[in-house]
């Protein structure tokens, strides 16, 4: 019986390389974003425990407000830089997922061609062996009117 061989297997190994990058390269974007976010956290904290910190009651220190003032100043400047990260991060995401899904798609049409072929391939086999039925049949419907 003949074996079914398809022509554009090398392709889907392919595609499947494609979409496992794909997913790789989403996980891989998803993360930063995500270290991004818990950067953007950990600062909002500072400066909230900061913040709390200043409001001590007592003597007055002048520098030390200064310099808490400066450092709660260097925290919103950091803060800012990362949620402007955080956003390139997230169109970043987003491509890497629209590719994900082009290269998800790309490879089920190539799939169901691999069905449409598989299933032209099954008919062909049962159109053959019908032939060989039909004709064996044949050969012994002359035969058993030959011995009569």
């Amino acid at each position: 019986m003949k074996k079914f061989r398809f022509a554009l297997s090398g392709l889907e190994k392919v595609r499947q390389a494609r979409v496992d990058a794909a997913g790789l390269a989403l996980a891989r974007s998803e993360a930063a974003k995500r270290a991004q976010e818990d950067r953007m956290m950990r600062l909002e904290q500072e400066m909230t425990s900061t913040a709390t910190a200043s409001s001590r009651e007592g003597v007055l220190d002048v520098s030390g407000l200064l310099r808490e003032e400066q450092y709660v100043g260097e925290l919103r400047r950091q803060r800012d830089e990362t949620l402007e990260r955080i956003e390139q991060w997230i169109t970043v995401v987003e491509q890497d997922r629209q590719e994900l899904l082009k290269a998800r798609l790309e490879r089920k049409a190539l799939e169901r061609l691999r069905e449409r072929r598989y299933l032209e391939f099954v008919k062909d086999v049962l159109r053959d062996e019908n032939q060989v039925t039909d004709e064996a049949a044949t050969v012994g419907h002359e035969r058993a009117k030959e011995a009569a």
